[in-house]
């Protein structure tokens, strides 16, 4: 025999009305979680990379300095020449190493590749001339051919050193729009939830407002009909 008694009724949409009310709350919590893993995978993806380019590129001017202060040494204090060619090929490596992606950025590294390779054969003339015996004449071979060069292989890092750091700034703004939207998304998502709460709670206080009347009613008819 089916049971028709009102509990049976009330138990079925509580059930149904808090059920739904728990799978969407997991799948707000679903959702918030999926977002942050993201954001967070998609901010230390730019952070590595700009860590690597980073280190990259003060690894270059690192050996660019030791190359251009050998240099001097040699043009102004007669030092060694030995470690030219070690060093150049540090400076070669370093700058190959560097993680170039787009295209302004691998531009500025095929121009500071061509003068990394003017300097050195600016330096290698220089060595190749041997006038270590006229000072003045070394002297101004430094100053109208290397120092220059070296000047503008410094500025030309520089520019990328700065290009590095605005997209970091531009790639952050990006997180930071994507954060917004996801949470407008989440805090729609919660809206729902609440709403749902909310119109679950007073349907469920209403349906038993219903049936305790309805109750009531009925044990008054058999009240009277004793």
């Amino acid at each position: 025999m089916e049971d028709t008694r009102p509990g049976r009724n009330l138990r079925v949409v509580l059930l149904a009305g808090f059920g739904g009310l728990l799978a969407l709350l997991l799948i707000a919590g679903l959702e918030a979680l999926s977002v942050v893993k993201s954001l967070h995978a998609s901010e230390e993806a730019v952070r590595s990379a700009f860590f690597a380019r980073n280190e990259s590129l003060l690894t270059f001017r690192s050996y660019l300095d030791v190359y251009g202060d050998r240099v001097q040494q040699y043009f102004l204090a007669q030092g060694p020449a030995e470690d030219f060619p070690q060093l150049a090929k540090q400076i070669a490596t370093a700058l190959n190493s560097y993680p170039a992606r787009e295209p302004e950025e691998v531009a500025l590294f095929t121009t500071l590749q061509a003068m990394v390779a003017e300097q050195e054969r600016a330096v290698n003339g220089g060595i190749a001339e041997n006038h270590r015996d006229d000072r003045a004449r070394m002297n101004r071979y430094l100053c109208d051919q290397v120092l220059p060069r070296r000047a503008r292989l410094l500025e030309v890092s520089g520019q990328i050193a700065v290009w590095n750091q605005e997209q970091l700034r531009g790639q952050e703004a990006a997180l930071l729009a994507q954060f917004s939207t996801a949470r407008s998304n989440l805090t729609k998502l919660l809206i729902i939830v609440l709403g749902s709460g909310l119109a679950l709670a007073i349907g469920s206080i209403v349906y038993i407002v219903g049936q305790d009347r309805d109750a009531r009613l009925r044990y008054s008819d058999l009240s009277h009909s004793r």
